[in-house]
């Protein structure tokens, strides 16, 4: 996942809450390590000028020799236009998908997949109309009896260009009216 500078930190207090681990360094550039505080989720990002790279591990977490390893088997050009990413040539990796992941400050984050990785993601029963598309909601799991809040789910949503997993985060500071609005109004696309 690609994000602008500071996309580690916020990751690491917005999506999983997670503590500095370990630092490195691969090419030149400083890859930083941060744990759960369950020990299952290791998130991992190699900081460029402009841009962060971010991968997370979870459900066995690989030394750190590998990480660095992963992070060296990639031709990284980091500008204050973007961040492009490729396998290198000689490390028999190929592109098999591409993923997005957005952390909307005060809402929430989004995990937005490939054409080909969204094709299952959504039901097949009709969701809630909203002004793009469709929206299903679960209960979150360790919410599933006491789901009282918009915050307690787990949204999908769908769209003719595209689909999204949504998940709010639970100290935005939006009332749920609001992040209910938020969610109407939202379209996946990929261009």
């Amino acid at each position: 996942m690609i994000g602008a500078r500071g996309y580690h930190d916020i990751a690491c207090e917005a999506v999983v809450k997670a503590s500095l681990a370990w630092r490195g360094y691969v090419a030149g550039r400083e890859l930083v390590a941060s744990m759960s505080d369950d020990g299952a989720v290791l998130v991992t990002t190699l900081l460029g000028p402009f841009h962060e790279l971010m991968t997370v591990w979870a459900d066995g977490v690989p030394n750190q020799k590998r990480i660095e390893d992963v992070f060296a088997s990639l031709v990284i050009e980091d500008t204050a236009e973007g961040m492009v990413v490729k396998p290198n040539s000689d490390s028999f990796a190929s592109h098999a998908w591409e993923d997005v992941g957005v952390i909307v400050e005060g809402r929430g984050s989004l995990h937005v997949p490939d054409a080909t990785g969204a094709g299952g993601m959504t039901p097949s029963w009709r969701g809630a109309k909203t002004q793009k598309g469709e929206l299903w909601k679960r209960p979150l799991p360790d919410r599933e009896t006491s789901a009282a809040s918009v915050r307690d789910y787990f949204y999908i949503l769908g769209c003719p260009r595209g689909s999204a997993e949504i998940k709010l985060s639970s100290d935005a500071p939006a009332s749920d009216s609001d992040l209910l609005n938020w969610l109407d109004v939202l379209e996946i696309a990929w261009r």
